[in-house]
């Protein structure tokens, strides 16, 4: 629904990024809330999507699910914060963000099909009991250097872990 930049709709062509400073629902929207630049259900559990560009993300606790390409291609996204609420992050969530560490909450079951595919600078996972799927090409491209499956993962989806071993960027540092 929105896009995260400016585009020549003539062309195709998408040009420069743009941020959304704030967001503002109206208090009598029934499908939508805000919290800053993150807009979300109205009963605050999906994460619909940021339409800023931070470089830290704290998810309010009362979220259960990040939505399809909440975060995805935040090149300034370093560092997220997940509250213990949450249980599921979408297809493509964070695809493209600049986070080199993850550590999910316990709470979180379900990891979705390419949620953090070419974060070039993800170098670390952090995974507890309680996850049960980790879906295909989850963490395509990411330059992790060591993986725990937890006992409770039940569902590995094909390629899940793509191109690990054999990444070939530079990775930074925090």
């Amino acid at each position: 629904a929105f896009y995260k930049g400016e585009a020549d709709f003539a062309s195709g062509l998408f040009l420069k990024k743009k941020v959304l400073e704030n967001l503002l629902v109206d208090p009598e929207n029934e499908e939508f809330s805000a919290d800053g630049t993150m807009l979300l259900s109205k009963d605050g559990k999906i994460l619909v999507a940021e339409l800023g560009d931070p470089v830290k993300a704290v998810i309010p606790e009362g979220v259960e699910e990040i939505g399809p390409g909440a975060f995805e291609k935040l090149g300034s996204l370093c560092e997220v914060e997940f509250p213990a609420t949450l249980r599921k992050i979408g297809e493509k969530a964070f695809a493209g963000s600049a986070l080199s560490h993850v550590e999910f909450p316990p709470s979180v079951e379900s990891i979705g099909v390419q949620a953090f595919s070419f974060c070039r600078t993800l170098v670390a996972a952090e995974f507890y009991d309680g996850l049960q799927t980790i879906s295909q090409q989850a963490f395509e491209g990411c330059p992790i250097q060591e993986v725990y499956i937890p006992a409770s993962v039940t569902t590995l989806g094909n390629d899940s872990f793509l191109a690990i071993s054999t990444f070939q960027g530079t990775v930074g540092q925090r």
